[in-house]
């Protein structure tokens, strides 16, 4: 009697043991695919964090090298100045300061406002310097610049 339970417990267990093997087989697959899937969403976010990564590495080496710019300009002693003539005719040309080469002030001399660069000394005189602004239609009086967040360099 044993036998015969046995034998005919094997033949419903075997069927029975393959189709829940099955269904196992059939669940991994379902749970291996949802975790490929969760799997590329991580990565494609790991792909946006590194291009993330970069961009603040390349702003944080032009944000150093301005700190360093800054630490250079304060080496310079600035000679304060005020302006003390326009000529109506090259209102947007020229300007004279009330600071000159008794006082430091020499030709090539950058002269900047708080607002940045303004021009540069052209002329001396013991009393007075005369500026060029960077505004000038003067073809000689260029400026190279880099606009920010720009690769080309532009003249003004």
């Amino acid at each position: 009697m044993k036998d015969t339970v046995g034998f005919a417990q094997s033949i419903v267990a075997k069927p029975t043991n393959y189709v829940t093997g099955f269904i196992k087989d059939i669940d991994a697959m379902v749970n291996t695919y949802e975790e490929n899937k969760r799997l590329k969403e991580r990565l494609e976010e790991f792909g946006t964090l590194k291009a993330e990564v970069t961009e603040l590495n390349v702003e944080n080496e032009r944000l150093l090298k301005l700190v360093k710019k800054k630490d250079d300009l304060r080496k310079y002693d600035p000679i304060q100045a005020n302006v003390i003539a326009r000529n109506p005719d090259q209102w947007e040309e020229k300007l004279i300061l009330n600071q000159g080469s008794n006082d430091g002030v020499k030709v090539n001399m950058a002269v900047l406002t708080a607002q940045g660069l303004v021009g540069k000394i052209v002329q001396t005189t013991p009393k007075t310097a005369e500026v060029e602004l960077l505004s000038t239609n003067n073809t000689n009086y260029r400026v190279s610049a880099t606009i920010a967040n720009k690769k080309k360099k532009r003249m003004a």
